[in-house]
């Protein structure tokens, strides 16, 4: 009934105004000319023209190159991620603040049901919908996939449970069983979890040379829930739907 009333409320209401458009344009464009005419006025010399007067040090300048350095990289990821994955590196590109929005385009053209929801429902003039947390798809297009799990540092931190494969310490980092310089591979098998101090100690050096042995031995996780990238720590209202992945 609340959203009916608003509807009402709203209806035959002005959309947009073209004239306040085109005036607050107009008045951005004469705010622009001024300033730039008032800075031109005042330039008289070469170092008048560098940013801030030439008065930046270096570590400023040098963190603001940083800094674009970084965004450009992060467009080109997006746009490489893109290029192997399609649609889906898109998403996995901007999905970690913006998926939800996704999730409620599905549920607001009828192509999903929320499941879960977080509460601080979203308002359209006729329907509300809580921000959704788990949907379920009406339709889904099987597509045909290996099933091998991605290898990653965080899933390899992930399936041993942070704890380091020689001692069993808090594990920050990923070693090679068999060192790279030996034709050890880059694969589920050949990486386990590893504290810094036996990371460092082993070096490039193999598991026989050292005397050490592995607490468990590596093998490559199955399940659904293994093909979500970087699934370090899920919502608590995924968990139940992960266990039916498994």
């Amino acid at each position: 009934m609340h959203t009916q009333l608003l509807a009402a409320q709203t209806e035959g209401a002005a959309t947009g105004n073209p004239m306040l458009n085109i005036a607050i344009f107009g008045a951005f464009i004469v705010v622009t000319l001024y300033i730039v005419t008032r800075a031109g006025k005042t330039t008289s010399e070469s170092a008048d023209f560098y940013t801030g007067g030439a008065s930046f040090s270096g570590t400023q300048n040098g963190l603001a190159i940083a800094g674009d350095y970084l965004s450009a990289a992060s467009f080109l990821g997006i746009v490489g991620s893109i290029a192997l994955n399609g649609y889906d590196g898109f998403l996995y590109s901007i999905g970690f603040f913006v998926a939800w929005l996704v999730a409620l385009l599905l549920v607001a053209t009828g192509k999903a049901s929320v499941l879960e929801d977080a509460g601080d429902p979203m308002r359209s003039p006729t329907r509300a919908w809580g921000r959704p947390l788990v949907i379920l798809l009406h339709q889904y297009i099987r597509v045909p996939h290996t099933d091998a799990a991605p290898v990653s540092r965080k899933g390899v931190l992930r399936r041993d449970g942070h704890r380091c494969a020689y001692c069993g310490a808090h594990a920050t980092t990923v070693d090679h069983v068999r060192p790279r310089s030996r034709g050890g591979e880059n694969s589920w098998e050949n990486l386990v979890a590893c504290c810094l101090r036996c990371n460092g100690a082993k070096a490039d050096r193999s598991l026989e040379a050292l005397g050490w042995r592995l607490r468990v031995e590596p093998v490559r996780p199955r399940g659904a829930q293994w093909r979500i990238r970087e699934l370090e720590r899920p919502a608590e209202a995924w968990r139940d739907y992960l266990r039916l992945a498994a």
